[in-house]
């Protein structure tokens, strides 16, 4: 920003939410925008279920939707040698894997009332999360023991249910990402007010764990 460019980052942005405000501040003084890549907010069938929910809640504001999340990506010993398995620069597996789960979960439901982990290493993180209109429970793991066994060839499991009705997460995030960069040129990209709470979901996970 210093250099009158504007920047791009993936996630996570930050780690301490802290730094935040000094963010907004360079972007003031310098006059340029920080943007971020939250691309499952741009896939169809998630802005379509999204809008189902909040219709339904709007509907019937006692609503309470039960939400199941089983995100299993497997990863070899390489994945935990890099920079991704060093808490300090990645925030761990909660951040740099699951933060758009939760980022999905803040933008569907708003902010979390209450949130336990039960479990939080470097492989697999299992917790539960109470929103206004929603329970959510949640296991993520980098761990090929929770892949179907009965299909060797199965690397990844993908399970997002609301109240057993189930939001395809799509394979296809490449095209999200061409997607992500498109808006960013458009002027219409994500911001640090958009990211906000995925970031505070996570950075609180943390001092849980």
């Amino acid at each position: 920003m210093k250099n009158k460019i504007n920047v791009i980052c993936e996630k996570p942005l930050i780690l301490k939410t802290a730094q935040l405000k000094n963010i907004l501040i360079y972007e003031k003084k310098y006059k340029k925008k920080v943007f971020c890549i939250m691309q499952l907010r741009l896939n169809t069938k998630i802005i379509k279920f999204r809008d189902y929910l909040i219709k339904k809640i709007k509907n019937k504001p006692s609503h309470i939707v039960k939400c199941n999340i089983r995100y299993i990506t497997y990863r070899g010993d390489w994945f935990l040698k890099t920079w991704k398995g060093n808490i300090s620069k990645s925030g761990g597996l909660t951040t740099n894997i699951g933060i758009h789960l939760f980022d999905l979960l803040s933008w569907f439901f708003d902010d979390p009332i209450e949130i336990k982990v039960k479990k939080n290493d470097n492989k697999t993180s299992v917790g539960q999360a109470k929103f206004k209109n929603a329970h959510v429970e949640w296991l993520i793991s980098i761990s090929e023991k929770y892949l179907n066994k009965t299909k060797p060839n199965e690397r990844s499991i993908r399970e997002f249910s609301f109240n057993n009705k189930n939001l395809e997460l799509s394979n296809n995030f490449t095209n999200m990402h061409i997607l992500s960069y498109k808006k960013i040129l458009d002027g219409k990209g994500f911001r640090i007010k958009d990211v906000e709470k995925s970031l505070y979901i996570t950075e609180k996970l943390r001092k849980l764990s």
